[in-house]
């Protein structure tokens, strides 16, 4: 591959940047299971309750207050993304970016969704939780884009396109990936409100390799001042076409109408402006009367702003991927007891304990009745200045000092005078 070539890694594999064509949907929870949020509240909804349409307006005020809203699997994931993939004729790009907190979905259940639903999908990786260590942590993200996710397997790595989503007021955990992305040159996907603490880490990465999704207006580090400084910005839809939620929730998204959508989005400088639909609740599923993941681009088209868009997301993500250097071959080799012959192992021969590199020196071997201290003349020159100890000194001479290990070896290959 050549190595100046820019490339955005799905999980099917590096797809050349001036490829893609169509909506690139850059923050979506397409598999995820936030059952630990469940609380309740003033909703006239049980925990156990079935998101339907005579209690939908009940769900959308009270998000977090059934588990069936809580949780997308596998059959949702495949009809949001096969009635994307109608809606734009099998183009466009989806990138998972699941928080590892509410993360069920496998790499390679991602790509089954992916082929079965016909469109590209793209994953992001994040820091392992169980690893304490800052130079592992950043080896573990590191290798994830090079190599593939630990337990894909080797014939077909599945590789993350971008490093993230990560919150940015976790510090820790951002440090980390700036310095992942300074080593891979990766997409970096950051969410939420940015304190300034995290410029600290952020000015040391590639500010035109960052996104930052969802950024409120009450955020230290203002939209206006991410773009100065050359990252992207995004935004989510409103949920559920408007957010009418009476309760506040870890992760609400700032967005809550289209027009405030609209409005955020004409601020941002075109060169720079990142959207996504924002799936995340049962809810925002097309079949439980959301309205899908083809919902951003609807909005964008109104504000004649995909196209740029799109161009834009593909320039985020697309990098100078390169795969890793295979292992340097380890060559052993065998050394033949008559000759001295360097052989590789597996192509000797082997006779009464001996190595040989060919039939003809077992056969002159086998005259001299397979005695060990027995050489072809062509090995003896060889032996004469060597030690079968395995040092390197000069053969013994009359008078000189032997220590007892090479006595017998060092005196029986002396040259004779």
């Amino acid at each position: 591959m050549d190595p100046n070539a820019l490339v955005v890694m799905t999980l099917a594999g590096p797809v050349p940047a001036d490829a893609l064509n169509g909506p690139i949907l850059c923050r979506e929870w397409l598999l995820n299971d936030q059952s630990t949020l469940l609380q309740s509240s003033k909703a006239p909804l049980d925990a156990g309750d079935v998101v339907q349409l005579s209690c939908l307006s009940s769900v959308r005020r009270w998000p977090l207050s059934t588990l069936h809203n809580l949780h997308l699997n596998r059959e949702d994931a495949v009809q949001a993304a096969a009635a994307f993939s109608r809606e734009f004729s099998g183009a466009g790009l989806i990138l998972v970016s699941t928080p590892s907190s509410f993360s069920v979905q496998q790499p390679r259940a991602l790509l089954e969704i992916s082929r079965e639903a016909g469109v590209q999908i793209a994953m992001g990786t994040t820091p392992p939780q169980d690893l304490m260590d800052f130079e592992a942590c950043v080896s573990a993200v590191v290798s994830d884009l090079a190599c593939g996710f630990s337990g894909s397997a080797s014939t077909e790595p599945l590789r993350p396109g971008f490093i993230g989503e990560i919150d940015a007021e976790k510090m820790e955990i951002l440090a980390v990936c700036v310095e992942a992305q300074l080593r891979s040159q990766a997409p970096l996907l950051v969410v939420g409100s940015v304190p300034r603490e995290a410029l600290g880490y952020l000015d040391r990465g590639l500010w035109r390799k960052c996104a930052f999704f969802d950024v409120p207006d009450d955020s230290p580090v203002s939209v206006q001042e991410l773009q100065e400084r050359g990252a992207y910005v995004g935004f989510c839809a409103p949920p559920q076409a408007a957010d009418v939620a009476w309760e506040d929730y870890p992760g609400r998204r700032p967005m809550r109408s289209e027009a405030g959508f609209l409005e955020a989005a004409a601020r941002v400088r075109p060169g720079q402006l990142l959207a996504s639909t924002g799936l995340r609740f049962r809810c925002d599923l097309a079949a439980f009367g959301g309205p899908g993941l083809g919902y951003a681009p609807q909005l964008l088209q109104r504000g004649s702003l995909q196209h740029q868009c799109w161009a834009n997301a593909a320039s985020f993500l697309s990098y100078p991927w390169q795969p890793p250097k295979p292992p340097e071959k380890v060559l052993h080799e065998i050394e033949c007891h008559w000759c001295g012959t360097m052989k590789p192992d597996g192509e000797h021969f082997s006779k009464m304990g001996f190595d040989y590199c060919s039939p003809s020196c077992v056969a002159k071997h086998r005259k001299a009745d397979f005695e060990a201290s027995a050489h072809g003349v062509e090995n003896l020159a060889r032996l004469s200045s060597k030690c079968m100890c395995g040092s390197q000194r000069a053969p013994h001479t009359p008078g000189s000092q032997i220590s007892l290990p090479c006595v017998y070896v060092c005196t029986w290959f002396k040259p004779s005078s």
